[in-house]
C-alpha cells in the first residue's frame, strides 16, 4: 500500500471530520482502512451494517476500477472486519438509482439498533458545483442533503461515511455531525 499525502484531521464541536487528499492508486484502500482505524474501539462489527453505493462509471476503465473497489470493500467488511454478509448491502450501476437507495435505507432502518455503527461507502464519481455535493447514480443524482435526510432515519448512534469520489470535500460540512466520521478523497469540492 502506498502512503497518503496531506492528511488533515479537524475536530469541530459537532464531531469528527477527517479529510484525505486524493492519491489514485491507494485511494479506496486508505479510505476503508481509515474508517476502521477510527472505530477500533467498537469491539464487534457483526451487528453493524454497511451500504456500499457504486455509482455510474462513465467509461469501461472506471467500470473496472469501481467494480474492483466495490468487491474489495465488501470482501474486507465481511472477511477482515467480521460483518455479517447479510448486513452489507451493495448497490451498483442501475441498482444505485434513487428508488433502490431508498429501499436499502428502509431495510437498514429495520436492521439497525442504537448500539450499532453504520458505514456508508460511496464509490464512483461526484461533483461539487456551487458547493453542492452530488454523487452520480443511475438517473437523477442525490445531493449530500438528500443522503442526510436518509441517514437521519436510521436509529444508530455512530455513522461512518467514506466518500471515495472526486469533489467529495464539498460534502464535509453537510455530513459532519456528532458521532459521525466523514472521510473524503478530496479537501474541497474540486
Amino acid at each position: 500500500m502506498g502512503r497518503a499525502v496531506p492528511f488533515h484531521v479537524a475536530v469541530p464541536d459537532s464531531g469528527w471530520r477527517v479529510v484525505l487528499a486524493k492519491e489514485e492508486r491507494t485511494r479506496m484502500k486508505l479510505l476503508s482502512l481509515a474508517a476502521f482505524i477510527l472505530f477500533l474501539a467498537v469491539p464487534i462489527f457483526a451487528d453493524s451494517s454497511a451500504l456500499i453505493v457504486r455509482g455510474v462509471a462513465g467509461s469501461p476503465e472506471h467500470e473496472t476500477k469501481f467494480d474492483k473497489w466495490t468487491e474489495g470493500t465488501q470482501k474486507a467488511l465481511v472477511e477482515k472486519f467480521g460483518f455479517s454478509s447479510d448486513r452489507v448491502i451493495v448497490l451498483s450501476d442501475k441498482k444505485s438509482a434513487q428508488a433502490e437507495i431508498q429501499k436499502a435505507f428502509a431495510t437498514l432502518k429495520q436492521q439497525l439498533k442504537p448500539a450499532d455503527t453504520f458505514f456508508l461507502f460511496f464509490i464512483g464519481h461526484g461533483s461539487g458545483e456551487d458547493g453542492v455535493y452530488k454523487f452520480n447514480i443511475s438517473g437523477p443524482d442525490y445531493t449530500a442533503d438528500d443522503y442526510n435526510k436518509l441517514l437521519s432515519t436510521l436509529p444508530v448512534v455512530r455513522i461512518v461515511i467514506v466518500l471515495g469520489t472526486p469533489a467529495s470535500g464539498a460534502a464535509i460540512e453537510k455530513f459532519a455531525g456528532k458521532n459521525r466520521v466523514v472521510i473524503t478523497a478530496t479537501r474541497s469540492g474540486q
